[in-house]
């Protein structure tokens, strides 16, 4: 896979389109400062997906959209292109070349296509995955990575190992598991919360229910006794139905007598009717008949005259035929002349075919015997050139080994030379060195004191250092301490104003009338729950008391009631109950005298507060409740008024009239409904006064830490000159050591050159002798290359012959084939204009024969059409005759149907007045049948009550509630309409509420147990990222390394260089320092390297990146500025080496980069601020 080429239109300076060609090797891009050098680069970055404008040099997006200039107008538009040879397929498409565009619109639309079909970015981003230019690649290698390696603290440096390591997309799945977790976490509390409010309505959802348990068991006495009332109406109304029936039934028998005798004089007229209908019918048939006689004397006429037509028309289609007849048979005379020419031709053609076939079989014969003759000649001329490249290449041999001894030789002499001048020289360097070490020794010992002393001072502000640290980390865990209970608090409070705002624990009608947006929506003026205020200790009381009733609507007015009831129904949004203010009048009685009883505190209304316009409200609700301190105080006084009170205690308790006692377990004040606007000012104030803490704690903390900041500041300074120290004190050492070393290897070397020198003379004789030896075997193989040669031209010369003769011989043959493909041709033209003739005399033939048939067949159809003609003579004259009878029948007909007619009329005179007499009786019995229905009215209405209210047919209803007295029964009805009246309001819900919050409950507490479940699994999700993580860090950082130590040393020419880590224990969290020791100098960090030093050994660890995560190309943008002369050198070689295999894209200014460069590309800017390209390959110079 290779970089082709790029293109770019309003990118940045690059205003006019721009195209850029990139080969194998190294391409360079050069010019000045300020040309969009760089440019490029980001327009490589941009395109391979590159998401952070800042990372392009830029603030915000449209930044990279040409902005204009001098003369030049801004664009609306920035494009560009990178085109790929895919031939490898390394990309996973499959196309040889794919072409890659983003396109960026100054209004902030962006557009990307692969093959110019359009994609997008997260597509790019796929493609280039796994193929070494993914986001986490090291496809662009900038000055800006290089300052940032260079500049960053260990822990800073991790992250761009964790780049190189590819665990970012690790640490972004860790962030979202965290950000899940806390999300679960908040869900979990705010389950909690919901299941704790529901807990509180439990209990007094359950009471409400109870009472609607009793209201029902009243209602079922109330329904029986309204089925015995309705079951007596029903039998009086059904005695006087039989009256009324039997009546009605004389009217209908007297109606039925006037009914026969209309029908007899209507009978006695329809005939008649059907005597003047038949008649009418056969005057028609008799038209009808001299209609049909009139046509048929008209048609056989007509007839006639066609019939004769016809046979003039066949004796002119009988003379043209036969004229065709004649002409077909002289074309048939013509064509077998043709046919017997054409079989002449052929015969002489095909006797040419056959001799020229005879003389190509006898030439072929001859062109394989030439072949095979020059296949020989060529074998045996390559044998002897085999023989004559052997015997050169010996000769070649021989000579290159007399070139180098003779070179070997010359060499031996003159080094033989240099060592005895070197051997004066050392023993002069030797004194020289001795006198150097002893003055060495003396400014050690001076420098290792100054250090000491530094020493000492470090320690003392350790102690500081530790003392301050300790404070702030006391510091930093009450702050962190108080922030997580004001997030809890703050969980709270949201949680709580959540459940305020949205009506928590109200019911779905409740709540959708309070949020309702209607007309009558300003007449609501809230829920109980919401215009009362209850001390503390009240609370519980007052809300068992009210129940479901804290979540009655009140309205201003009835119509506000009724219009919301309909909202309701209409929408289907549940039943709620109202409270008209108007409406609500309070006539209760209270006796004072109970408040007497030992632990009776009050009457329930009179311990809550409200607005003036409520109060009838309260009382109405909680009038007629008493506020006992306990259970037994209450049971007391119970049984003193004969349980026909209620009573509810401080904790609780509940006493009906009745009896009925309902209490238990724990009632959760903190999230009732009158508890939690209390809670929620309480949490308020609770919030303010840690947030007055935290802000202390922080300033408290901010000092301390300046305090750490300063004593850090003059530790790093007293460091800083330790370190200097450390570091001259450790130059000094190795400084001394090398010479120490050099002094040695200065004696070795002395005593090695005075024991060298012999063995060197005995090696010049050696090399005279064999030089003698070789030249007479140069002479010998020079005289057999001659004979040798004389053979090869005579071979030459009768292959050339032989190959002419095949030429000739080869064009003969070819000529008599394209003669006999001529004569094929011709043959086969014949066969075909043949085959023409003859069909065409068979068509002939069969023509003249359909022809005969055809005037047999006229002559025949003209023999038919004069006998039809005779038989329409005969039918027009019988037509005439029938004619004149039918006329004299019309005639009678038409007499008899006027005398029908006069008897018709007497016949409609007397049913007119029977009519009149039936319509007097229907009358009289109309108004019985009306009587009747009333009556049906009134039984089916007992009935349909029986069958729709109370589900009964009056067959099912109890005999023994039929037999008790009409009175008795509306006695009992009244009785049971107090009993239910004393209940006071009812929910009708109650009991499906009840229902409906303990299936809710149940289901909170599975999602409790589910998120439960998600958290750990979360938790374990976050465990086994971490894993993963440190794995593969581990596993980068020791490739990495090695590649480092490797690279290191080809740009350096040696020395060692490692990469360690701060912290092994916690590979997640360690940072990374960089150690290395250049050639002839001691292990060392990064940061007390020379400038050149510590910019190449950064490009070998960028480089050792590079290695670890191969990249098919690579753009490296001027991080050979910082580089001297002597580094650039090796960075110039070392890119050369390496771009064998890998493509290198080079900005630069460097002329010992661009010396390196296969191709460069010159940027200039012209005065208008748009950038232009000059390209120039160096193998054209």
């Amino acid at each position: 896979m290779q970089l082709v080429k790029l293109e770019a239109y309003g990118f940045k300076s690059f205003a006019d389109k721009l195209e850029i060609e990139f080969g194998k090797g190294v391409t360079a891009i050069v010019g000045p400062n300020g040309s969009g050098k760089s440019n490029i680069t980001d327009a490589i970055k941009w395109v391979l997906g590159e998401q952070n404008i800042r990372n392009l040099r830029g603030a915000k997006a449209e930044d990279i959209i040409f902005a204009g200039g001098v003369g030049r107008k801004a664009l609306g538009v920035a494009e560009v292109s990178l085109l790929f040879d895919n031939t490898n397929r390394k990309l996973p498409i499959d196309f040889n070349e794919v072409k890659v565009t983003r396109r960026l619109f100054r209004s902030g639309d962006s557009e990307y296509y692969i093959n110019k079909a359009a994609c997008r970015l997260k597509d790019i981003h796929e493609l280039f995955a796994d193929s070494g230019l993914g986001r986490d690649a090291m496809s662009v290698i900038s000055q800006n990575k290089v300052d940032q390696i260079l500049n960053s603290k260990p822990e800073e440096r991790r992250l761009i190992f964790e780049e190189v390591a590819g665990i970012t997309k690790f640490r972004n799945r860790k962030k979202e598991s965290l950000k899940k977790l806390e999300e679960t976490q908040q869900n979990l509390t705010r389950v909690y919360d919901i299941i704790a409010e529901i807990e509180s309505q439990l209990e007094n959802l359950e009471l409400n229910a109870q009472k609607t348990q009793q209201y029902n068991e009243i209602q079922t006495d109330y329904k029986k006794y309204q089925v015995a009332l309705l079951a007596d109406s029903y039998l009086k109304y059904q005695k006087i139905l039989v009256e009324a029936e039997q009546k009605i039934s004389e009217g209908k028998s007297t109606n039925i007598d006037i009914e026969t005798n209309i029908n007899l004089q209507e009978v006695a007229q329809e005939r008649l009717t059907i005597e003047l209908f038949e008649l009418e019918t056969n005057v028609q048939s008799l038209l009808q008949e001299l209609q049909t006689v009139s046509a048929k004397i008209d048609t056989a006429k007509n007839q006639q005259a066609l019939f004769q037509e016809r046979i003039n028309q066949n004796c002119s289609n009988i003379e043209r035929i036969a004229q065709e007849n004649v002409e077909c048979k002289q074309k048939e005379i013509d064509l077998q002349e043709k046919i017997d020419e054409i079989i002449t031709y052929h015969s002489e053609d095909l006797a040419d075919f056959d001799k020229t076939n005879y003389l190509l079989e006898h030439q072929e014969g001859e062109i394989v015997m030439l072949q095979e003759n020059i296949s020989s000649t060529e074998i045996e001329l390559l044998n002897i050139n085999e023989k004559i490249q052997k015997h050169t290449y010996n000769l070649l041999n021989s000579k290159n080994s007399l070139s180098l001894l003779e070179a070997d030789l010359k060499n031996k002499i003159e080094s033989n030379e240099k060592e005895q001048a070197n051997l004066k020289m050392q023993l002069s360097q030797k004194e020289i060195l001795v006198n150097e070490i002893e003055q060495d020794k003396t400014n050690f010992e001076l420098l290792q004191k100054e250090l000491n002393t530094l020493t000492e001072k470090l320690k003392e502000m350790e102690t500081l250092h530790q003392k301050y640290s300790t404070e702030n980390n006391l510091l930093k865990n009450n702050l962190s301490k108080n922030n997580n209970l004001l997030s809890s608090h703050n969980s709270k409070l949201n949680v709580l104003s959540h459940m305020q705002h949205s009506y928590e624990g109200f019911g779905k009608g409740v709540k959708e009338v309070l949020k309702a947006n209607q007309s009558w929506s300003h007449g609501i003026c809230g829920v109980v729950a919401e215009v009362i205020e209850v001390k503390k200790e009240y609370i519980t009381a007052i809300e068992i008391a009210l129940g479901s009733s804290l979540q009655n609507v009140i309205t201003l007015e009835e119509n506000t009631a009724k219009s919301a009831i309909n909202y309701l129904r209409e929408e289907k949004l549940g039943r709620v109950t109202f409270l008209p203010i108007p409406n609500i009048k309070q006539n209760i009685k209270q006796d004072e005298k109970i408040l007497q009883e030992t632990g009776i505190i009050d009457f329930a209304d009179k311990v809550v507060s409200c607005d003036e316009q409520y109060k009838n409200i309260i009382r109405f609700l909680l009038g007629r409740t008493i506020i006992a301190d306990n259970i037994d105080s209450a049971m007391k006084l119970a049984r003193k008024m004969n349980y026909n009170i209620r009573i509810v205690t401080l904790n609780g308790e509940i006493l009906t009239p009745g009896g009925a006692l309902s209490g238990g377990g724990k009632y959760n004040q903190e999230n009732s409904f009158l508890n939690r606007e209390a809670e929620i000012s309480k949490l308020e104030d609770e919030i303010q006064q840690l947030q007055q803490l935290i802000l202390q704690q922080t300033k408290a903390e901010q000092l301390v830490q300046k305090n750490i900041a300063k004593v850090e500041e003059n530790s790093t300074l007293v460091q800083e000159q330790a370190k200097t120290k450390t570091v001259e004190l450790a130059e000094r050492k190795v400084y001394l050591d090398n010479k120490a070393q050099a002094l040695l290897r200065l004696k070795q070397e002395i005593v090695a050159v005075t024991e060298s020198n012999l063995p060197n003379e005995q090696a010049i004789k050696k090399l005279q002798d064999n030089l003698t030896q070789l030249k007479a075997e140069i002479d010998i193989l020079e005289n057999n290359d001659q004979d040798v040669e004389e053979k090869a031209k005579t071979v030459n010369e009768l292959l050339l012959k032989q190959k002419q003769e095949l030429a000739k011989l080869n064009i003969l043959y070819n000529e008599n084939k394209l003669f006999r493909q001529a004569l094929e041709a011709k043959l086969n033209r014949h066969n075909e204009l043949k085959e023409i003739y003859q069909n065409s005399m068979l068509e002939l033939v069969t023509k003249s024969k359909q022809n005969c048939d055809i005037i047999k067949q006229l002559e025949e159809h003209n023999f038919t059409l004069e006998g039809q003609i005779n038989l329409c003579q005969q039918e027009g004259d019988s037509a005439i005759t029938q004619k004149v009878d039918l006329e004299q029948k019309k005639s009678l007909l038409q007499a008899t149907k006027l005398e029908l007619l006069n008897k018709q009329q007497q016949f409609e005179k007397n049913i007119k007045l029977l009519r009149k007499k039936l319509n007097e009786s229907q009358n009289n019995l109309h108004e019985l049948e009306l009587l009747k229905t009333k009556y049906e009215y009134e039984l089916n209405r007992c009935a349909e009550e029986l069958t729709e209210i109370h589900q009964l047919k009056l067959t099912e209803v109890d005999a023994c509630v039929l037999a008790i007295p009409t009175s008795e029964v509306k006695y009992k009805l009244r009785q049971l309409e107090k009993n239910i009246a004393e209940l006071g309001l009812i929910n009708h819900n109650a009991i499906e509420e009840f229902k409906t919050a303990k299936e809710r409950y149940v289901f909170l507490q599975e999602q409790s147990n589910d998120l439960i479940k998600a958290k750990d699994y979360l938790s374990s999700v976050i465990a086994e990222i971490d894993a993963n993580m440190a794995k593969q860090f581990a596993e980068a950082v020791e490739k990495v390394n090695i590649y480092f130590a490797e690279t290191f040393k080809r740009l350096f020419g040696g020395g060692e260089a490692k990469i360690k880590l701060t912290d092994k224990e916690n590979l997640l969290e360690t940072g990374i320092e960089i150690i290395v020791q250049p050639p002839d100098k001691k292990m060392q960090n990064l940061v007390l390297l020379s400038g050149g030093e510590r910019a190449l050994t950064v490009i070998a660890l960028l480089f050792s990146f590079l290695k670890y995560k191969p990249a098919p190309f690579s753009v490296v943008d001027e991080i050979d500025a910082p580089l001297d002369e002597a580094n650039l050198d090796r960075f110039s070689n070392f890119l050369q080496e390496y771009a064998r295999n890998t493509q290198f894209i080079v900005v630069t200014h460097r002329k010992g980069t661009m010396q390196a460069a296969d191709v460069m590309h010159g940027v200039t800017v012209e005065d208008s601020g748009v950038s232009k390209v000059i390209s120039v390959k160096i193998d054209d110079f």
